[in-house]
């Protein structure tokens, strides 16, 4: 999936932002080792529902690369929500 990455990563800077929420979940899907920066990027967005997205994209991208340690085992959402601006 490595090869999808790179476009899809060009997809999460649209400005529609269904767009970008297809394009992070989808490469939180790839588990392309570039992909988490730009997923954490996004984890901190103003825009709650992309930062929902996000915050599900890295769990399944640390699943896919075999990175399930402890990172979201807390009832606490790692990625405290902060109210929309």
């Amino acid at each position: 999936m490595d090869e999808a990455g790179p476009e899809l990563l060009k997809l999460t800077y649209s400005d529609d932002p269904d767009i970008v929420k297809l394009s992070a979940w989808s490469l939180g899907q790839t588990g392309w080792e570039d992909a988490f920066n730009r997923l954490y990027e996004l984890s901190e967005s103003k825009d709650h529902e992309i930062r929902e997205i996000a915050d599900e994209a890295i769990e399944e991208w640390h699943s896919i690369c075999g990175n399930d340690d402890d990172y979201f085992d807390d009832e606490e959402d790692y990625f405290e929500d902060e109210p929309d601006h």
